[in-house]
């Protein structure tokens, strides 16, 4: 095949990904530059840089998302998952922490040093020659997309001195996203609500740790983390319903690799911690099943395919 037509297959492969819930793409390579260099900002990641355009409101609205990201990956990393975890097997799949299997129990162990190496992120524990860059302007008119609030990719420093991580907030992201205090303390005396998955997951956090898992620093691209392409059309991986029953349907084949899933664990540790409930947040179709009855489900819905 010649080299044009490669290339062209491999853009159209990328290009054509299912978008994730108000969070979607990862690429790794350069797209268009600025107008003008992004400055230097503090109360992020270390070595963060911001667009000069972004407004104060709309650094307020990052720096918010940030903080609220920080609480989740904290949850996320306290947790003690090395046992049978709830979280863990409802977002990752039932082959989480397996033994006998020893491409299950590597997965295992990828997954938990990205946790480990995203919570260093946000304690600052990042090498120096990692940069982030953070805009609101969309620079390659990559937010066109329906429901895109965000969109990250990294590359090269020059010389090889590390990598630039860079994220595009976009329109939704500022207009459409909730911020995640503000539902936690909406819903803090409505114990039936706490439970309710769904209405937690548009939020301006979980849009920046979904952005966060894929930062090369965070997977050192052993595997990248991305968003997991449905090209059967059997997805919609940006909802927690739809994330349950790929962890059930592909287990920690997909889900060890796919943002979204890091990002459910987290948020129902968070919302378990935070609320003092007995049982973690589900979508609405898995909530008041038992475990098996949640696995039938998955497998009868395989069937209707």
């Amino acid at each position: 095949m010649p080299m044009l037509a490669l290339l062209i297959l491999f853009w159209l492969n990328f290009a054509t990904a299912k978008p994730s819930l108000l969070a979607p793409t990862i690429e790794q390579w350069q797209v268009g530059e600025p107008d003008k260099e992004p400055v230097s900002v503090s109360g992020l990641f270390p070595n963060t840089f911001m667009d000069p355009t972004c407004s104060e409101e709309q650094k307020s609205k990052i720096t918010s998302a940030w903080n609220g990201a920080k609480k989740l990956i904290e949850a996320q990393t306290s947790f003690d998952s090395s046992h049978d975890s709830v979280p863990h097997k409802t977002f990752f799949g039932f082959d989480w922490n397996v033994k006998g299997d020893t491409e299950a129990e590597y997965r295992t162990t990828k997954i938990v040093e990205n946790n480990e190496r995203a919570g260093k992120l946000f304690k600052g524990e990042v090498p120096d020659n990692e940069q982030f860059n953070f805009y609101c302007k969309d620079i390659e008119d990559n937010c066109d997309e329906s429901e895109t609030a965000a969109i990250s990719w990294y590359k090269k420093k020059a010389g090889n001195q590390g990598f630039i991580q860079t994220t595009v907030f976009c329109p939704d992201f500022f207009d459409e996203v909730d911020n995640l205090e503000e539902l936690i303390e909406q819903y803090k005396d409505k114990p039936d609500e706490q439970v309710k998955l769904e209405l937690f997951e548009m939020t301006d956090a979980i849009t920046f740790l979904h952005e966060t898992y894929h930062y090369r620093v965070v997977h050192l691209n052993k595997p990248a983390i991305l968003d997991y392409d449905s090209k059967a059309g059997d997805y919609d991986t940006g909802s927690s319903e739809d994330n349950w029953y790929l962890a059930r349907d592909k287990g920690t084949i997909e889900t060890s690799v796919n943002a979204d899933s890091y990002v459910f664990v987290a948020l129902v540790i968070y919302l378990q911690q935070t609320f003092k409930t007995s049982n973690i947040a589900l979508p609405e179709d898995m909530r008041g099943k038992n475990p098996s009855e949640r696995e039938s489900l998955g497998v009868s819905w395989l069937g209707r395919r």
